[in-house]
């Protein structure tokens, strides 16, 4: 029950809780911001406050409630009640809560006065503004300028000056505007800034002036001047504050001051200007260059100024201006192109220098193109040549006959040409003038020409026929002779000639001659013919390679294999009359022979030789698995890297070695019978036995085995030879016969190998239990121990105690150290040192290796401090132990001196004793301790600090002892001045100020200015308050304020300034006077005194009389009209500016430039004065636009425009209200017109065509000229379009046009071409084929756009287009075979005269046959598709005639196949009257047929060479046994040579069949049977002592081998001798032979081999036996191998 009641008790607190706690926050009122935090005192500013406002009921400002409404929870709008101006509390609050913020009510704002009310020009100096009710955003404008404020309170505040416009000096309003418009000014003064100057650029020139010179710099005012020595310019192209752009005025040769003034500011400095003198030129460089212009020339001499010109044949010309002695100029083209001399000089204003010449070279002239390429021998047709650099002199020659020329531009000429000279049929083209002579260009006079002849050779025997190809063979008979023997034209043609060629008459060539046109044009030159007898030709041969063996066969396929051949293979000859056992078969195409043997293998050529001529080689190659016989030596070191020799037989470049399976190093030439190679190293030079394999392409010998073989490891060094007893150092092992499984000992311990090679090891240490010396060996694969190196075990030192762990810092007691390995003078340790810290032991006293007693040194500074003991030796240090060095606590006996300025920084010396390095004192208990500057234990020097109050303080030491302060030191000080507020204030006095600083005690005396002051209030140690007294004479000025006290007066002053009232001028009477002056002004105002001063436009002026309110003058004479400011200057500072202006009418003294372009839109200056805003200006009757007023002496004005575009003068003048100025004259340039396209360029020769040009500038006297001709306008006229008529003239041909007006001619001319109706001149070729398709050029004349050309009634296709050269490709005309069309041109002036072209049967041509193969016995259809096949179309397929079944015309014929006695390959041709085509191939096919086969019976290994008889053989033929096929070696048509395959056992009566795709042969009968063994048995003796070739007996036994005991081959292991022994009766042989006597000694095989000739009756054989070679005076030498015999037993036989 207790707990339900506590817990009712705890919910009903924490209910309560919650009610309250939401009670409070409905209530709740925060104020976290206020804005604006500011009003006016009106009231009626809407003003957020921010914050957290839960139910507010009231809003008020002060004690005043204001209306306002809840935007949200956080945020109210409020709107200010009237007020009194002041700071009040903004409160919202309701019945539980409230919270205020601070609020300010502000009035109209008003400005008393500026604490600076004048400054420079430039600006950047911060004004006071002084008044009343100043706000934070209270705008404030300077001059028309708004600035930024700082420092804002209600009654001043801080702006900073706004650079003047155009730096000109007077009067700026300073005004101040309250948010609720209010506002308040003051006047200010701008007073002008001196202008200054940098380098001129350019700072030299020409003494005519008139060129652009740029001056920088600042304060460049407007009304600037800029003097020139004696010369001012007012007049400048452009002005900046910091840049002034300006002709240069004229002047003498010589340096001139230039500098700038600014009037009633001041003048600038000077910088130089030189003028230059006359120009002197002394030399052009090149004097000389094309005519074409373009190249860079330079001028050399002296006085060139930069603004100089350079006239060039009379011309100015641009030029770049380098420096006084150089310029350069890019020389213009020459306007006709032909070389002359002209002069050059430089002008400069009106002086110039002397002349020189440069001469003007004329260019080759250069021919790109020219056409038409060829015309008639009588000449007259006009050709036209493209190029370049055709100058003005320009004459065309035909070979050297000049031509008549037509027209020329620089880049074409047309002329026309001259007859041929002296028969001639081609002539050189080319243009001459002064600048040379092109290369030429070919030109063809029409004559009749032959080209080729197909074929230009035949048979002695005739009867064929040839075509003679050409052009010009015109529509005439031709007649040809071969070497005065007619033959028989069976076509002629204009371009082709159709002939049977007659039998040889003896001549074997001679010359062809063709009459065309009746001897018109007469004979072409000679061709020739060659009669020729066939000569033999070698196609292939099969097989191309073969074994050395030779006897297989080969066939050789060609032709012209007549019966008088011989076949030359290699070195064999064979022919019909001898060495008939090598050849098998010969035809007409075909020879098969069998391969001679060859001794070696290789290629040989094989060729064929007739009566006619020998044919080209074809290669045959013999080849030859190679034999490996021995190695030598047999075994070497693993290094490797010296030479095996191995021998045997049919090496060669192919032969591939392999040592161990991977590619040997051949060294050398490879012979026959040897190869050479370098051992590689054995891998990782463990010992090993590797084989060494010997192949080629065709087979691999038997491997033969090499031993590698090592010596013991040597030992040279261990890098390092010692190492820590703990093991795990890295030592290299250096020295020899290493290998990649040598092992190292240290003594009994394996050492672990990190890396190897076979010259070094790099070794892990064992560990070892005691220091000292230890063997190392290293042991290789062949288990061979290598001698020892020592390496030593080294330790490093190792400390347990120091005794006693402490001492005083002055050191010098004993301590001892314990430990082990403490070493003095001990191998593998050296001598062991002792440090504290870096300090090394005083003395060290070694008792054994685990004790010493060390002599402690002094602490440094003998400050207390704890430092690490370490013992050193040369194998490392020790661990480190603590010691701990102690200090005695400081005594202080006196201090001297004891007194001192607050400022501190003088030296004291404090005597006592205990001082050590970290001593620091402490001057009084608020001073940090600083370090002393010179410590010794007994003496201290330091510098005082610097304190804040005067008085004693305690001095206090502490070293690392301790502390010590019973000593005083007593600070002093005179006062201190920081400030005076206010700093400013008016001169009438009266009111307090304050003055801060330090120091400034009741014995302080001020003086103020030379008054004495009083403190108003007591004074205090930073303050003195008193009266500001009147200033003397109420004049404004600056007073300084001093202090001074018992020590002395203060180091510095304060300045307070006495400020008088601004004077003011609120009028001016009258406002305006004429420039002559004398008029009297009366000048009304507040703040005038008896100093009061007038300025009149920036000059001081005498004032009649003056009061305080009022001041009279006399207005003085002035040059210019306008405004001028007037002010008034007192003590109070200077007034505002109020105008006066001065009148007249304006003076015009020049315009510049004083001339310009008629097009008008560009800016001039007048000169003269008075010019103002009202002033206007006109050209002639046209009023101008004023741009710019610069000033009374300058106006900017925009030219107009001349609307007729004609150049003249008219009058210039300017006007006010009042009057008109003087005239001056200016004059309008016309542009030089430019046309830029032309709407036509072609008319009939009558004219009359309207042509529109366009381009620029075509003013109203324009005049459009065609050639020489004037053209009517017809059209209208615009400054960029006129339509003229095109005027006639007398013949075609391209004119030149270009028009003139009052600026000049354009360039360049435009060409215009003349045309008629065309005219064809020639035609080539004259004929073609009846397909066309084929380009026919035509030349002539006014070949224009419109051209259209035709072929009788077909249209041509145009490819190619001139005016004089037509290129079209030749319709389709089938059907009209020999048909003669008139082929005309066609345009919109009519048409051409007609040429002649004769459509002509092509040459037939076969493109495809189908089928392309058939049975000899014929009859099928065979398709023939191509083109030109005409009705008269004949076939021959193998000579013979192919009946026609049917024609599609032109494209395709169908025939029957005519049967043929033998299979193969024949030719098809179709004949026309065109002559015969191309020939493609048939071929006939059959069944084969075997009728013999020789011999009938072989071996069931196989490979038995046969030979087949009979007919219809070829490539495609297979040769079976069974389902067994036969190798095919060589094929003719009546033989057959292959080899038989390999059966299982013996069979009688297999049948052979010969078959290809057409069927199979009738069969006939081979037998297989199984051959023979042979037995063969070597029986050598057992030992020789003869390496050096003395005679050694062995016998072979060779009972059954039936043959001559000489077959068998004998080799000592890789040497091959002769045996000289025979077999007797019993089969039985003893044969003696020589070993050789490169043999090394040892165990060597011997070997005999037998081949049988008949491998179908015997099988090979081979026995093997042994003998032993050795030295006869070492009987035991033959049991060592070793490759160092000699070495081993010097005194070896063979060896000394």
């Amino acid at each position: 029950m207790r707990y339900r009641s506590l817990q009712s008790s705890f919910a009903l607190f924490i209910g309560v809780l919650a009610l309250t706690l939401t009670s409070v926050a409905a209530t709740y009122i925060d104020i976290t911001a206020v804005a604006p935090n500011s009003g006016s005192a009106n009231g009626g500013t809407s003003v957020t406050i921010l914050g957290t406002f839960y139910t507010p009921t009231f809003v008020k400002f002060g004690t005043t409630a204001a209306t306002f409404t809840v935007s949200s929870v956080s945020k109210i709008v409020a709107v200010s009640p009237s007020g009194s101006i002041g700071s009040i509390s903004i409160t919202v609050g309701n019945s539980a809560y409230s919270d205020t913020k601070p609020w300010v009510y502000y009035g109209p704002v008003t400005v008393t006065g500026l604490d600076k009310n004048f400054g420079s020009v430039a600006g950047g100096n911060n004004v006071n503004i002084i008044g009343t009710n100043f706000v934070s955003d209270s705008a404030v404008t300077f001059g028309g300028d708004t600035v930024t404020t700082s420092g804002v309170s209600s009654t001043r505040m801080t702006v900073q000056a706004p650079t003047r416009a155009s730096y000109i000096p007077g009067p700026a309003v300073v005004t101040v505007t309250n948010p609720d418009g209010s506002s308040g000014s003051q006047t200010y003064s701008y007073v002008g800034v001196v202008p200054s100057m940098s380098p001129l650029s350019p700072n030299q020139g020409s003494m005519a002036g008139g060129y652009p010179v740029t001056v920088t710099g600042s304060a460049f005012a407007s009304g600037a001047i800029v003097r020139f020595g004696n010369s001012q310019v007012t007049s400048f192209i452009s002005q900046t504050l910091t840049r002034i752009v300006l002709n240069a005025p004229a002047g003498s040769a010589g340096l001139v001051d230039v500098r700038v003034d600014v009037t009633d500011v001041g003048t600038s400095g000077t910088q130089q200007f030189t003028y230059i003198g006359a120009p002197v030129l002394n030399s052009i460089n090149p004097s000389s260059g094309s005519t074409n212009g373009g190249m860079t020339v330079t001028l050399f001499g002296s006085s060139f100024a930069p603004d100089a010109s350079v006239s060039f044949d009379g011309q100015s010309i641009a030029k770049t201006w380098v420096s006084l002695t150089q310029i350069k100029i890019v020389v213009p083209a020459e306007a006709c192109g032909t070389g002359r001399t002209v002069q050059v000089s430089v002008v400069s204003g009106p002086l110039s220098s002397a002349s020189f010449n440069f001469v003007y070279v004329a260019p080759a002239p250069q021919t790109s193109s020219f056409g038409p390429l060829n015309g008639p021998v009588v000449g007259g047709n006009i050709v036209t040549l493209i190029g370049s650099n055709y100058g003005c002199d320009s004459v065309v020659l035909f070979n050297n006959v000049e031509a008549v020329r037509l027209t020329r531009t620089f880049t074409s000429i047309t002329a026309r040409a001259p007859a041929a000279a002296n028969g001639q049929s081609q002539a050189t083209v080319s243009v001459k003038t002064t600048g040379g002579q092109t290369s030429g260009s070919a030109y063809q006079y029409i004559q009749p020409v032959i080209s080729s002849v197909v074929p230009s050779s035949g048979s002695v025997n005739g009867g064929y026929t040839i075509t003679i190809l050409g052009s010009n063979f015109e529509s005439v008979d031709a007649t040809v002779s071969f070497g005065g023997v007619s033959g028989t034209v069976t076509y002629d043609a204009s371009w082709v000639v159709l002939v049977t060629v007659p039998p040889a008459t003896g001549l074997v060539g001679g010359p062809v001659n063709m009459i065309v046109g009746g001897g018109y044009y007469g004979p072409s030159p000679a061709a020739t013919f060659t009669y020729i007898a066939p000569q033999p030709t070698l196609s292939g041969i099969s097989p191309t390679s073969g074994n050395v063996a030779g006897g297989n066969l080969v066939t050789l396929t060609g032709n012209g294999f007549s019966a008088d051949y011989k076949v030359i293979f290699g070195a064999v000859e064979m022919t019909a009359s001898s060495n008939n056992n090598f050849v098998v078969s010969v035809t007409y195409t075909r020879i098969v022979v069998k391969a001679p043997s060859s001794a070696v293998r290789g290629s040989v050529t094989v060729a064929v030789s007739t009566g006619a001529g020998t044919t080209s080689g074809y290669a045959y190659n013999y080849v030859s698995a190679p034999v490996l016989t021995s190695v030598s030596p047999s075994s070497g070191n693993v290094a490797g890297g010296y030479i095996l020799t191995l021998s045997g037989n049919h090496f060669g470049s192919d032969t591939v070695v392999t040592f161990n399976g991977a590619a040997a190093n051949i060294q050398g030439a490879v012979s026959v019978t040897s190869i050479k190679i370098l051992v590689p190293e054995a891998a990782g030079r463990v010992v090993s036995t590797v084989n060494i394999v010997v192949s080629n392409a065709i087979g691999s010998a038997p491997a033969l085995s090499f031993s590698y073989t090592t010596l013991a490891p040597t030992l040279s060094s261990l890098v390092p030879a010692q190492g820590w007893v703990a093991g795990g150092d890295q030592t290299t092992i250096l020295g020899t016969n290493f290998d990649d499984q040598s092992a190292v000992s240290f003594g009994a311990t394996s050492a672990t190998v990190i890396s190897r090679t076979f010259v070094s090891l790099v070794v892990s240490t064992p560990a070892n239990a005691v220091r000292g010396e230890t063997p190392v060996t290293v042991t290789n694969s062949g288990g061979f121990v290598s001698a020892a190196l020592l390496f030593t075990y080294v330790a490093k030192p190792v400390l347990t105690s120091v005794s006693p762990a402490s001492g005083d810092v002055a050191g010098d007691f004993a301590v001892t150290i314990v430990g082990n390995y403490l070493l003095n003078n001990v191998a593998g340790g050296g001598s062991t040192s002792f440090k504290f810290g870096t300090l090394p032991a005083a003395s060290v006293n070694f008792i054994n290796e685990q004790k010493v007693v060390v002599t402690a040194p002094e602490a440094t500074g003998r400050v207390a401090v704890t430092l690490n003991v370490v013992a050193t030796n040369t194998q490392g240090s020790s661990n480190s132990l603590p010691f701990v060095f102690t200090a005695p606590p400081p005594t202080v006996a006196s201090i001297a001196p004891n007194s001192g300025d607050v400022a501190g920084g003088i030296l004291v010396t404090v005597l006592g004793n205990g001082f050590d390095a970290s001593t620091t004192v402490q001057f009084g208990a608020s001073q940090p301790f600083v370090a002393p500057v010179i410590v010794s234990y007994t003496q201290l020097v330091l510098t005082v600090p610097t304190v804040t109050v005067r008085g004693p303080v305690v001095l206090t030491v502490k070293t690392s002892g301790g502390t010590f302060s019973p000593v005083t030191y007593t600070y002093t000080a005179k006062p201190k001045l920081f400030s005076i507020v206010p700093a400013s204030g008016s001169v009438v006095g009266g009111y307090p100020a304050t003055i801060s600083g330090d120091f400034l005690g009741a014995d302080t005396v001020v003086s103020f200015g030379s008054f004495v002051v009083s403190a108003s209030v007591a004074t205090s140690n930073n303050q003195f308050i008193f009266i500001v007294p009147e200033a003397v004479g109420r004049l404004q000025t600056t007073v300084q304020v001093s202090a001074l006290n018992a020590q002395g007066s203060a180091a510095n002053t304060l300045s307070f300034n006495y400020i008088a009232p601004v004077p003011v001028i609120t009028s001016i009477t009258p406002v305006d006077g004429d420039v002559a002056g004398g008029s009297q002004i009366v000048l009304v105002g507040t703040g005038f005194d008896s100093s009061v001063a007038v300025t009149f436009n920036g000059a001081s002026l005498n004032k009649q009389s003056s009061t305080y309110t009022s001041v009279v003058i006399i207005s003085p004479p002035f040059s210019a009209r306008g405004p001028v400011p007037v002010l008034v200057s007192t003590s109070g500072g200077q007034s505002n500016a109020v105008s006066f202006t001065y009148t007249s009418k304006p003076v015009l003294a020049g315009v510049a430039p004083n001339s310009g372009l008629v097009a008008g839109g560009y800016v001039v200056v007048l000169t003269g004065d008075f010019f103002g805003q009202d002033t206007t200006v006109t050209f002639g009757s046209v009023a101008a636009d004023v741009t710019e007023v610069v000033d009374a002496q300058h106006l900017r004005v925009s030219v107009p425009e001349v609307v007729s575009r004609v150049a003249g003068d008219v009058n210039v003048v300017a006007l006010n209200s009042k009057g008109d100025s003087s005239a001056v004259v200016f004059h309008y340039i016309a542009p030089v017109p430019v046309v830029t396209s032309m709407s036509v360029s072609e008319s009939h020769v009558s004219g009359g065509v309207a042509v529109t040009l366009t381009g620029t500038d075509f003013a109203s006297d324009i005049v459009v000229v065609f050639g020489n001709v004037q053209a009517t306008p017809v059209g209208p006229h615009t400054l960029t379009q006129i339509v003229v008529s095109a005027p006639a003239v007398t013949a075609p041909g391209t004119l030149g046009v270009h028009v003139v007006t009052s600026g000049g001619t354009s360039q360049p001319d435009l060409q215009f071409v003349y045309t008629s109706v065309p005219v064809i001149n020639h035609i080539s070729p004259v004929s073609g084929d009846v397909l066309g398709g084929n380009l026919v050029t035509l030349a002539g004349s006014s070949f224009t756009a419109s051209a259209s050309v035709s072929f009788g009634s077909f249209n041509a296709d145009i490819v190619s287009h001139t005016l004089w050269q037509l290129v079209v490709v030749v319709p389709s005309a089938l059907g009209e075979v020999g048909a003669h069309v008139l082929v005309t041109v066609t345009n919109d002036r009519g048409v051409s005269n007609s040429a002649d072209y004769q459509y002509i049967a092509p040459v037939p041509v076969i493109t495809a046959i189908a089928p392309a193969f058939g049975d000899i016995a014929g009859g099928i259809l065979v398709t023939i598709t191509g083109t030109g096949f005409g009705d008269d179309s004949q076939v021959t397929i193998g000579g013979a005639h192919a009946a026609r079944v049917s024609r599609t015309p032109v494209t395709r014929l169908v025939v029957h196949l005519p049967p043929r006695a033998i299979r193969g390959s024949v030719q098809v041709q179709v004949t026309t009257g065109s002559g015969p085509s191309n020939m493609v191939e048939f071929v006939y096919t059959a069944v084969p047929v075997l009728s013999s086969m020789t011999p009938t019976f072989g071996s069931i290994h196989g490979n038995k060479v046969v030979t087949l008889t009979g007919e219809h053989f070829g490539l495609d033929t297979v040769i079976k046994c069974g389902a067994l096929a036969f190798v095919v070696e060589s094929v003719d048509y009546n033989h057959i040579v292959a080899r038989t395959p390999a059966v299982g056992a013996s069979i009688t009566g297999v049948t052979v069949t010969a078959s290809n795709a057409q069927g199979v042969s009738y069969g006939l009968s081979y037998t297989y049977y199984a051959p023979a063994p042979v037995q063969l048995e070597v029986r050598a003796s057992a030992h020789t002592c003869s390496p050096d070739g003395d005679a050694i007996t062995f016998t072979a036994d060779a009972s059954s081998l039936g043959q001559p005991f000489a077959d068998v081959v004998i080799q000592f292991s890789y040497k091959q001798v002769s045996c000289t022994g025979t077999t007797n009766s019993a089969g039985v042989a003893v044969c003696t032979a020589h070993a050789h006597p490169d043999l090394v000694p040892g165990v060597h095989i011997v070997t005999a081999s037998y081949t049988p000739v008949d491998v179908d009756a015997f099988y090979p054989a081979s026995a093997f036996g042994s003998i032993v070679v050795g030295a006869c005076d070492c009987p035991d030498c033959y049991n060592s191998m070793s490759a160092n015999w000699c070495t081993t037993y010097p005194n070896s036989h063979g060896c000394a």
